[in-house]
C-alpha cells in the first residue's frame, strides 16, 4: 500500500509532532531522543523506495522545517518549539 506524500505530511504535522507536546511543555528534551525523533520523522517522509530500499533525501530535515512563506514544509524544529514551550513558563 502506498502513502502519497500529502498523507505523510498531515501524520507528521499532525500525528507524530504532536505526541511529545505535553513533555516539552514541562521538561527539555535530550539532545539524543529530539535527533531520534527528527531522523524517525525524516526516514518516514522520505519512505522507501519500490523494492524496499531506503528513498533518497533530496532536502535536509532542517530546510523541511521552514515555514511554507519561505518555501519549506512547516514542519517543526522540535528543539526550538521545546525551548520555546519552555520558555511559556
Amino acid at each position: 500500500m502506498v502513502i502519497y506524500m500529502a498523507e505523510r505530511k498531515v501524520l507528521i504535522k499532525y500525528v507524530v509532532q504532536d505526541i511529545p507536546t505535553y513533555c516539552m511543555n514541562i521538561f527539555q528534551i535530550p539532545q539524543l531522543l529530539g535527533d531520534k525523533l527528527q531522523k524517525m520523522m525524516n526516514s518516514y517522509w522520505w519512505g522507501l523506495g519500490k523494492r524496499g530500499r531506503k528513498g533518497v533525501n533530496w532536502m535536509v530535515w532542517d530546510r523541511l522545517c521552514v515555514m511554507k512563506e519561505k518555501l519549506g514544509l512547516g514542519f517543526r524544529n522540535l528543539f526550538a518549539f521545546n525551548f520555546a514551550m519552555l520558555g511559556k513558563q
